[in-house]
């Protein structure tokens, strides 16, 4: 995966989900980054600082 130091939970950041289509998504945990990935035929993830 893109970011492979964020395996743990941490409550200040998002997941900003960039799938191969070209849409972009943030979500709140990485389980949902995995899910939307899946969904979305494939993809990358990345930690991002909560706004």
């Amino acid at each position: 995966m893109a970011c492979g130091t964020c395996g743990r939970a941490a409550s200040n950041v998002d997941y900003e989900v960039k799938l191969n289509s070209g849409k972009t998504q943030t979500v709140s945990s990485i389980a949902e980054a995995r899910i939307l990935i899946a969904q979305g035929g494939g993809g990358t993830y990345k930690a991002v600082p909560k706004k």
